[in-house]
């Protein structure tokens, strides 16, 4: 009973059905054709699969890709955060606007005296904030400190390495990507605040300085032993190719330049004999 079932399905399937356009005024066929269940089925089929690859092939090779989930690329999602932070800074500088326009309000109708303009005008972020100044005494002892220290070659503790020279930290910062070769991510990336000096790992001499499009400013130094030390992202160098530099000395300053960067930090890289090696093995961060 089943396979009379059967056999009367794909006979039914199969049975062909003319589809016939006349022309009603002169009793004459326009045009014909000739379908089956089965031809129908294939031919949606086939359709469907043409306009699935052609949807698919829209979204693969166009932008519409990056509004769907898990395919915004990365140079894409760089932008969204350089907005983020320019509408930030842009929102910050508005605060401080409408803050100095309700200072100058306020002394046009005579709620404020014009000698204390200076001391609210200062308040710009957080008008509630009480401003300390700093004496005398203290302004003399952290100028006097500040110049002792500037050239301290003792800011950083040494690190010892079996058959190479005594390593300083480039930077005092947290590492947020570490060395990996196989990403093609040869170095370590250190976060530190802006401005801060950058320092000489070891005696050397800068073989390079130089802006590169992706990675900024950067300067290289040839140590002993055949090491060389690479610092990218710099917001300015303070050496110049041949200058000798000292362990621990600055020779430049942390930024955010180049393309190939989404904030404030070091990309610090060291070879040794031509092959870059992990910084993490040589230097105590």
């Amino acid at each position: 009973m089943e396979k009379k079932k059967r056999k009367h399905f794909w006979r039914n399937i199969k049975v062909k059905y003319k589809l016939t356009i006349s022309d009603e005024s002169h009793l004459q066929d326009v045009f014909s054709i000739r379908l089956s269940k089965l031809r129908v089925i294939v031919a949606g089929v086939c359709l469907f699969l043409f306009l699935f690859f052609l949807v698919g092939a829209l979204i693969w090779i166009t932008p519409v890709k990056n509004f769907l989930p898990g395919y915004l690329d990365a140079e894409f999602r760089k932008d969204v955060v350089n907005y983020s932070l320019v509408v930030d800074s842009l929102s910050q500088m508005a605060e401080v606007q409408e803050a100095y326009v309700d200072n100058l309000k306020s002394i046009l109708q005579g709620d404020v005296k014009a000698d204390t303009v200076k001391s609210i005008d200062s308040v710009q972020y957080n008008l509630d904030f009480t401003e300390l100044h700093r004496s005398k005494r203290e302004e003399e002892y952290r100028k006097d400190f500040e110049e002792k220290e500037k050239y301290n070659l003792s800011l950083y503790p040494e690190n010892q390495v079996s058959g190479g020279p005594n390593f300083f930290p480039p930077v005092k910062g947290i590492i947020t990507a570490k060395f990996n070769s196989l990403e093609s991510h040869f170095g370590v990336d250190l976060v530190a605040a802006e401005n801060q000096p950058v320092v000489a790992v070891s005696d050397g001499t800068v073989i390079y300085c130089g802006f590169d499009m992706d990675v900024g400013y950067v300067i290289q130094i040839q140590h002993n032993n055949e090491f060389i030390s690479i610092y990218k992202h710099n917001a300015r160098l303070l050496k110049k190719i041949g200058d000798a530099v000292k362990g621990g000395e600055a020779i430049a300053i942390v930024g955010n330049t180049g393309k190939i960067t989404t904030g404030a930090h070091l990309h610090f890289e060291l070879c040794h004999k031509g092959s870059f090696v992990d910084p993490e093995e040589y230097i105590v961060f």
